[in-house]
């Protein structure tokens, strides 16, 4: 009955896509310019003033993949829903995920904006772009994102993005919706340069627990562990990033009649102000025994944790230095922070914290030569709360010929010593309390990689040494180890061509030794085989499956109550393959996908895959969604 059913529903589906579909070729032929990335630059600031121009295109490669932690990571534990919390399995992946002062947010770090993740634009024309992906109404699972942006003149550019994330869940008590509004500017002059954004981002999750042990395949059959429960997570910063160049104007005699003035710049000033307001509020109203240890009640609960954070800093950039092929960039800075952490219970102050100060210094240093790239980055708390947390990144790049195809080395060096999160160090809520007094913690971690872009072949060897490691142990509660974690991974990727036969292939072997703190596949796999047809340069499409495996491991559990992931093993997970069949199509300036989610599911086993404890991924799902840029 249920494929009579997905058949009904896929045809209509279609030929609603059709129709949508000449839509937009009709309204693109008359409207787009043929090349709709002409003019239009995107980059980004590392550490809030140093500027890196990012590619940006139109290709349908993976256009099918929309849920954000596929795109960070490729082996993922999380709640079932697109939005919910959510957990690399891949320890590197996780370990590099951006240090935040405030521990909540990380479950949701993929689906953050922020500074990290903010883009700025040069575009002559107004450019908008709309992304929208949905399943069916069953499931009524959405995701819409909207780019907007445009220069005023040729120095100041205006725009917004706002995502929308939107899943009832197939899992009782399973909805999440998120909501991140984003408005930035930038002015780029000769003299004065300003970037500055203001961000939202809300989240809203039913708190279920997961699911109660269960022989039924029917997901409205079941029965979640908590009935009542719900949280939400905000995040809302602003920052401003200003830069003056400081010179004077040289004029040089070209000839008799003929004088050129010049600008000569011998450094920059850099100011940038950062400002961030987070919390997290959890309710659950129910009377249950899923916690272990109830502090203040058991019919009522409101907790809310709360962290403010106010940065300044001030950077010096030399002149660029060109020494024949090489260019030499160096810069100085100093900044001064402070955090205001506090929690409440209910309405009334759990604890008002003092404001936690800290100043840092700051030395960034990067080399271009003809073949050779190296990048040095570093900061150190000179007092205050952090005095003597510090980190340490250290890369060189080398290009050399290899069977006549360039193919570069990289050396990666990281080593950071930093305060535990306030979270991890004091906690106080109706289910959970502790007071610890946790030492900082050691990171060391060494990259080595090799790449050979023309073949799209690369593979990469890591090695990390965590000293005093904090993990939430089987109970809930933060603990941290005494010796040595060590973790050592080896990955790698490579794409095959043959005729319109394309493969892409990931493989991840990955080994911690310490299982009690640590619970990842020792080997992930990812596999896409797709077909690449075209029509002239109007008609794109790729079509084809793609499959997702793990070898077994322990399924971690999910804390409603502090939105933690922790090492309580009740089930094992992994060992299954994931499924996925897809057509990505590009029609002009028009992207295109038709996916089933899961669809080995329904034939290769009679119940539901779990990937975390309690908490199954949802069975096959149909999705359809569609990209539209356009230029006036």
């Amino acid at each position: 009955m249920w494929k009579i059913k997905l058949i009904f529903t896929c045809k209509t589906i279609i030929s609603s896509l059709v129709f949508i579909v000449l839509l937009f070729i009709q309204f693109s032929v008359h409207s787009q310019e043929t090349d709709t990335v002409q003019n239009l630059y995107v980059w980004e600031l590392e550490d809030g003033y140093r500027i890196n121009k990012i590619s940006f295109d139109t290709i349908i490669n993976q256009f099918h993949i929309l849920n954000p932690i596929e795109k960070v990571s490729f082996s993922n534990t999380f709640l079932g829903s697109v939005g919910s919390e959510y957990r690399s399995n891949i320890f590197f992946d996780e370990l590099d995920k951006p240090f935040t002062d405030f521990l909540p947010e990380n479950a949701f770090a993929a689906y953050l904006r922020s500074k990290h993740t903010e883009k700025f634009y040069f575009s002559k024309k107004s450019y908008v772009e709309l992304k929208y992906s949905m399943s069916v109404k069953k499931f009524n699972e959405n995701n819409l994102d909207v780019i907007y942006t445009q220069n005023i003149n040729k120095k100041w550019n205006v725009g917004m993005n706002y995502d929308l994330i939107s899943a009832d869940g197939i899992f009782p008590k399973n909805k999440v919706s998120e909501h991140s509004l984003n408005f930035f500017t930038s002015y780029t002059g000769d003299i004065y340069s300003m970037h500055a954004a203001y961000t939202r981002n809300k989240f809203r999750v039913q708190e279920s627990g997961g699911i109660k042990p269960t022989s039924e395949t029917d997901p409205s059959m079941t029965d979640p562990q908590i009935s009542g429960a719900s949280s939400t997570l905000f995040k809302s910063s602003f920052f401003v990033s200003q830069e003056f160049k400081l010179g004077k104007t040289v004029t040089e005699i070209i000839d008799d009649t003929l004088k050129q003035s010049t600008y000569k710049e011998r450094g920059r000033i850099n100011y940038v102000f950062n400002y961030e307001n987070n919390y997290r509020n959890y309710l659950d109203d129910s009377e249950n025994e899923f916690y272990a240890d109830t502090i203040i009640s058991s019919l009522w609960e409101l907790d809310s944790l709360n962290l403010k954070l106010y940065e300044n800093s001030l950077f010096w950039t030399f002149r660029e230095m060109d020494l024949g092929n090489a260019r030499l960039v160096n810069s100085l800075g100093l900044k001064y922070e402070i955090i205001k952490n506090h929690a409440f219970k209910g309405y009334v102050y759990v604890y008002d914290a003092d404001y936690y100060k800290s100043l840092s210094t700051n030395f960034n240093s990067s080399g271009e030569f003809r073949k050779f790239r190296y990048y040095f980055n570093a900061f150190y708390y000179l007092r205050g709360y952090k005095i003597n947390d510090y980190k340490g990144k250290f890369g060189v790049e080398k290009d050399f010929s290899l069977k006549r195809n360039i193919s570069t080395i990289k050396l990666n060096v990281e080593l950071s010593k930093r305060n535990p999160s306030l979270m991890e160090q004091y906690y106080y809520s109706n289910r959970f309390y502790w007071d610890n007094k946790f030492s900082k913690k050691s990171t060391a971690k060494v990259r080595l990689g090799f790449s050979i872009p023309k073949r799209k072949f690369k593979v990469e060897l890591a090695l990390a040494k965590l000293d005093n490691y904090i993990y939430f142990n089987a109970l809930g509660y933060p603990a941290q180890l005494n010796a040595s974690l060590n973790v050592l991974s080896a990955r790698g990727e490579k794409e095959f061509k043959l005729g319109v036969l394309h493969s892409l292939n990931r493989l991840l072997w990955q080994s911690a030794d310490n299982e009690t703190a640590v619970s990842i596949p020792e080997v992930v796999l990812y596999h896409n085989l797709y077909l690449n047809l075209h029509y002239k340069t109007a008609l794109y499409v790729h079509v084809g499956y793609e499959l997702s495996y793990s070898t077994e491991f322990d399924a971690l559990s999910y804390m409603p109550a502090t939105g933690q992931f922790y090492q309580k093993r009740e089930m094992k997970t992994g060992d299954f393959p994931i499924i996925n069949v897809f057509a990505d199509l590009r029609i002009q300036t028009v992207l295109l996908f038709l996916k089933f989610e899961n669809i080995g599911s329904q034939f290769l086993r009679n119940d539901f895959y779990y990937v975390a404890n309690n908490y199954p991924i949802n069975p096959l799902m149909f999705k359809f969604g569609v990209s539209w840029r356009f230029k006036n």
